[in-house]
């Protein structure tokens, strides 16, 4: 069973409460996967390791490395010893990492991805819609659903909040229920009701096959403030008791207060796992409490009742010839030759990098050039031979003499040669710059901004295909 965390806005203790209850179900003899999906701001790691450690588990391979290795993997040629290819990647193990426990105990996390100085890079780089639509992004959600049930008795997503388009599109594809934490503010009620009216809509059933379990808990409470608690807490039942109530109705106690997570500094700003403070008074453990023996009821009502249908079910043989089709598609690696002034080095490898893992063969003097090499004589063959070049124009470009002015000489010189309509020289903007006269007759693709680069990839993937159709 798969569930998500979300919340419409941040610093609700979404990622605390996920991590609680990762710990309760353990507790309870249940294998237990947190995945952080939140890749802007990630951090569920943070609760399972001692003080100043996070960055120990921030080196390793995660959920942004597991999507980019499977776009990698579709880039490259089909071995022509086989010529098959069968799953997206081998397995998901590689990328999980185990929480130290005592006994048996099983708790595991999916962290967000290798924290290092291209991350950001990396979560720039992967678009949810552009997956969806150019990956086969449903296949390997399914393939990746699959896999999670597979390692897991209970899975939760940890998403990013606020983004409720996004967020539905993690849920459709992968989760069996949703927690939804609501912060005592009408901006957060009105968020919660759009997230919850969208989840349980005839659209989302008609997507999945079935219903989603929505559970809707109220967060970051401050007991003092009682007129105003007491104001939000007849919103709040108006609102999600319909949603809320069902999935509790053997607890005792008020609905609202049984499973409302109280506000305690000390949890926000420490890490701590509220549910190691076991003291009488602490409630915040009890919500915890709440909410874990709520999804427990859950898994144990669906390993009694009849299996429903789900139309995400993962068919091998069924997404074997998509994935080929796919393949045979991204598998266009032309070579480029990247122009660059030298003052712009450290942003034009991280170009270098997005085109490489793109599955291009992108050219760059300060990776590529060999010893010993006569850099003219290398630099004008890679021109001549490359199917694009790529001018990278900055402030510090367009005033640039030397070497970059004369490669885009040279780079002109190929395109007299060329059929007219042929795109090869590409000029790109690392930055806001005045455009050399010589280059304003080509568009610009502006890669500084957000979906820059994915612009780049696709005109690049258009001209070859284009080149092919002739």
């Amino acid at each position: 069973m798969i569930y998500a965390f979300y919340s419409f806005e941040h610093r609700v203790g979404r990622t605390m409460a996920l991590a609680n209850v990762a710990e309760l179900l353990s507790q309870q003899g249940l294998r237990v996967l947190m995945v952080d999906c939140d890749l802007q701001s990630p951090g569920l790691e943070s609760y399972f390791t001692p003080p100043g450690r996070a960055q120990d588990l921030g080196h390793t391979p995660g959920l942004i490395d597991l999507l980019l290795d499977y776009k990698s993997k579709l880039s490259q040629p089909l071995p022509l010893e086989t010529g098959e290819f069968i799953d997206p990647v081998e397995s998901i193990q590689p990328y999980i990492l185990s929480i130290p426990r005592e006994g048996t105990r099983k708790l595991h996390l999916l962290p967000a991805g290798r924290r290092d100085e291209l991350y950001a890079s990396r979560v720039r780089q992967f678009q949810l819609t552009d997956f969806m639509e150019n990956w086969e992004g449903e296949l390997f959600f399914r393939w990746f659903r699959n896999q999670l049930n597979e390692v897991a008795d209970v899975v939760l997503l940890d998403l990013h909040a606020g983004e409720i388009e996004s967020g539905e599109l993690w849920i459709s594809q992968l989760a069996d229920g949703i927690t939804i934490l609501c912060a005592l503010s009408e901006r957060s009620l009105i968020g919660t009701s759009d997230m919850t009216l969208n989840v349980t809509h005839e659209k989302m059933i008609s997507l999945i096959g079935r219903p989603l379990d929505v559970l809707v808990v109220p967060a970051r409470i401050e007991y003092a403030e009682k007129l105003l608690l007491q104001k939000f807490s007849d919103e709040f039942l108006s609102r999600f008791a319909r949603f809320t109530s069902p999935l509790i109705e053997n607890s005792k106690g008020d609905l609202f207060y049984k499973l409302a997570i109280p506000y305690i500094a000390f949890f926000e700003y420490s890490r701590e796992l509220a549910v190691n403070y076991r003291f009488i008074g602490n409630h915040v453990f009890d919500a915890f409490e709440n909410i874990a023996g709520v999804l427990r009821r859950l898994i144990e009502l669906d390993r009694d009742s009849q299996p429903q249908a789900d139309k995400r079910t993962w068919d091998k043989e069924l997404a074997t010839s998509r994935f080929l089709r796919l393949r045979e598609r991204m598998t266009e690696n032309p070579s480029i030759f990247i122009s660059y002034a030298r003052e712009d080095a450290e942003t034009v490898r991280i170009l270098y990098q997005r085109l490489l893992d793109a599955g291009f063969r992108p050219w760059l003097d300060t990776e590529d050039m060999q010893p010993g090499d006569h850099w003219r004589m290398v630099i004008e063959e890679k021109i001549n031979k490359a199917d694009f070049v790529i001018v990278c124009l900055s402030k510090y470009s367009t005033r640039s003499r030397g070497v970059f002015q004369q490669e885009i000489v040279w780079s002109l010189d190929v395109v007299q040669s060329m059929p007219e309509g042929k795109v090869y020289l590409i000029p790109v903007l690392l930055e806001e710059c005045e455009i050399p006269k010589r280059l304003s007759n080509w568009h610009c693709e502006r890669v500084f901004e957000e979906n820059g680069f994915d612009k780049l990839e696709k005109a690049i993937r258009f001209a070859v295909r284009s080149e092919k159709e002739i």
